[in-house]
Formats: structure tokens, sequence, C-alpha cells
């Protein structure tokens, strides 16, 4: 658990006039939990603190630059407000070893100003850090059913790919009635069917569904009604609705509060490159295990023999694919335990596959011979992955052992998805749920 303290005294300015990080040039960045989110100068002043550490770390920025930089992003549109932050920061410089109850003292002064009541720390906490859920296909599958048992007689369910594709076909399943897709380019058009669905009987004059996985800001299902605006009786529902966008559908199966990843997505959505920690909606993306996510994980080959890495490489070059490969997105970083020898096939393999990367992280030095490097492991994969994590700005890991995917985590203190159980990690000071939280 965070400890926090109540009060926060003011910083003598020459602090900043020395620089900070010229007196802690290794501090690392801040436990914000992730899904710290919040719209005021308050915001403003973590957000920059990320990137001030980031940019420390990657190009050195002098401090005075930077702090130049984030102040002019605070928004000018209520002039009063902007000029009373900026005087409060004037007078009590950032603080990066008290940084949560030194956000909340910012945000209460300028809540002052326009007469808004002050937050103590413990209320802040409350209500800035949502808890991070993680739906399952199973997760998704019982929401579709909840939404089977609240629907009216239908004529038939059409699904907006892609997603809404995993629902669509389960209720037509469910309540035998004809499939549809109702999709941008095409509109609403019939399904093929097999023996079943030619014998299904309808009443044309019953309500079509049109139906998607979720509802986040509601903005998806309105490019969906102006693409179907010429089509009548038509009743539109969700599996899981953010609660704010709920009232945008007809009907929805089960409540799912933002923010969330959802596991028939994740691999392809914008998350890949912009998920970051500490705010869960900005940084360089998830960071990827190879083996056992990418790929199956491999049998034991004694690599310290030439014949053991012979076939170690020729299993690489014919393995199957795993069940999370992106290729909509660029993964920033994929982190395997192979030695460096395997780099060649492995790129090979990850070219064939159309798996595009900026980074390959392998173990061992590449100037010494095969035998070298597999008798050099030293370190446990887990605190080798759990150090290249921490050192980078990614917001997530997707790790398959369990074992690893722990150890990983408590190494790097930011969160990991064990692909294997699909449970969401991250170590209890920060509170982040371990599991989806949809509700009816």
């Amino acid at each position: 658990m965070l400890h926090h303290t109540t009060e926060v005294p003011a910083v003598d300015l020459s602090v900043l006039q020395s620089g900070w990080f010229a007196q802690t040039p290794n501090l690392g960045p801040p436990e914000i939990p992730p899904g710290f989110h919040l719209q005021s100068q308050a915001d403003t002043l973590v957000e920059a603190y990320r990137d001030h550490w980031r940019e420390w770390h990657m190009v050195r920025r002098p401090d005075q630059a930077w702090l130049a930089d984030w102040l002019d992003r605070i928004p000018s549109t209520c002039g009063h407000c902007s000029h009373s932050f900026r005087s409060w920061v004037d007078a009590n410089p950032p603080q990066f070893d008290n940084w949560f109850p030194y956000s909340v003292a910012g945000h209460n002064h300028v809540n002052a100003k326009i007469i808004r009541p002050a937050l103590t720390v413990d209320e802040a906490y409350s209500i800035w850090f949502p808890h991070w859920g993680f739906l399952t296909l199973k997760d998704l599958a019982d929401a579709t059913i909840a939404l089977a048992s609240k629907l009216p007689p239908i004529r038939g369910v059409a699904g907006v790919p892609v997603s809404g594709m995993l629902v669509a076909p389960q209720l037509s399943t469910l309540l035998h009635v004809p499939l549809y897709e109702a999709s941008y380019e095409f509109g609403i058009r019939r399904c093929a069917h097999g023996y079943r669905g030619s014998s299904r009987h309808v009443d044309e004059s019953l309500p079509l569904l049109v139906v998607d996985d979720t509802i986040s800001s509601g903005r998806s299902l309105c490019d969906v009604r102006r693409r179907l605006q010429d089509e009548t009786n038509l009743i539109y529902a969700v599996a899981l609705a953010n609660p704010p966008a709920a009232s945008q559908v007809d009907l929805y199966g089960q409540l799912c509060p933002e923010p969330h990843l959802l596991e028939w997505n994740l691999a392809n959505t914008g998350y890949l490159r912009s998920l970051g920690f500490p705010n869960y909606k900005r940084g360089s993306g998830i960071m990827l295990d190879f083996d056992g996510v990418l790929c199956p994980d491999p049998p034991h080959f004694d690599e310290t023999t030439d014949s053991g890495r012979e076939a170690y490489l020729d299993w690489i070059a014919n393995a199957k694919l795993g069940s999370f490969v992106p290729r909509m997105y660029t993964i920033p970083d994929i982190v395997s335990y192979r030695c460096e020898y395997t780099r060649p096939a492995t790129e090979a393999w990850l070219s064939r596959q159309g798996v595009k990367y900026d980074r390959l992280h392998l173990w061992g030095d590449p100037n010494s011979s095969p035998a070298t490097q597999a008798s050099s492991r030293t370190w446990q994969a887990r605190e080798w992955k759990g150090r290249i994590y921490n050192d980078s700005a990614c917001g997530l890991f997707v790790e398959s052992s369990e074992a690893q995917a722990r150890d990983i985590c408590s190494v790097a203190s930011k969160p990991v998805l064990c692909w294997d159980t699909r449970e969401l990690l991250m170590t209890p000071d920060l509170r982040i749920a371990s599991s989806g939280h949809a509700h009816g």
C-alpha cells in the first residue's frame, strides 16, 4: 500500500535552480498507479514529470528547458486558474519523492479559486485511481448470454465486424434466428448458413438486432447508425457497456467500467503502441514475451552441444504461431531468453509471419560463441526480463509463464499480463484488479 502524508511542505526554489536531476540522476519514475487521469493543471504536471523522466534517460534535456516546456502545456482557456497554478508551482517546485500529495495540493489550490471543495489525499486516491480490468473471451460469452435473456422477440441478429461477430453468432445459435452482418461497406446482409439456418421460420415484422461487443464512448455506434440510417425496425445492443455510454444503446448484457483491456483485441489495437505507465492511456506500448506468446514453448534442447543447437534452430524455423500475434501494429519490444546466436533464425521467423517490431532483446553477448552464450545464463529469465521491462517506458508486459509473470511484476513494479492464465498482475501497493469486473 502506498503511504501518503496529508501536508505538502514547500520546497526551496534553489532546488529547481540547481537542477533537480543534477542532484538525483538515477531517480526512477514515480510509482503512479495506471489509470491516473485528472483533467486539471495538476494532471498536466504529473504527465509532464513522466515525460521528463523519460527524456532524462534518453536525451538528458536540461531541467530548465523541460520546466518551461510543460508550463506551456497548461491550458490557458481559464486564465485565472492557469495563472494561479503557475504561481503555486513557482513557490512549490515538484516533489519527486512525495508526488501524490503534491499533486493533490496543486489540484486543491486551483479548486479553491473556482470555489470547489478540497480533497484529502485518501479521497483523491479513491477517485483518481480506477482499477484496471482484463476481460476474457469467457467474460464476453457470459455477457452475451446475459444479453440474450434481455432481448425481445427478434427476426435476426446482425453483428458489427469484426468484434461484433464474436457476439452475433452466439446469439443467433442460442435464439435460433438468422445471422446477418452490419458492415460499414455493405450495410446489412445475410450470412451463409448450414442446414439449421435454412430451416428457420421467422416473423419479418419483428425487429432486427444490431450488436457489437462493447461500447466505450459511443463513436463507433454513431458510425454504424449513420450507415444504417435508411434501415427501419432496428434494435441496437452490446454485450459489454461502459456505464457513461450505456444509454446510447437499447440493451446491453453487462456493465463494464473503464479502464479495461480486452483479450480478443489487445494484440491488434492502438494499446500495443500507446499503453503506458503510469498513465494507462499513454506510453510506449506493450512488451511481449516470445515463447508461449508469439509461438508455443519449445521442448528442451541441450544448447551446449552442436547437435542440440542445430535441433533448436530447426525447431525455431518451423515453429507454429501462438495465440497472441499482433499484425496491425508494430510491437515496441520483444524479450526472449533465447540466446543471441538464434537471432537470424528468430528474425527470419518473425518476417515470415508478418510480425513487425522495433526491438528484439535476446540473451548473451553477440560477439561470443554460441556455446558460451548458452552456458552464460547466470541470471534467472524472470529477473532479466523484469529489468528490461523496468528500464523501458512500456506500460504492460505479456508473459506466458505464471511464475515468471509474478516475478517480472515484482521486479519492475509494473503491470504484467499472464497469457497462460489470462490474469492481469500488479504489485499490491498499486491496487490493480487482477481480473475483469463486468457486472449486470
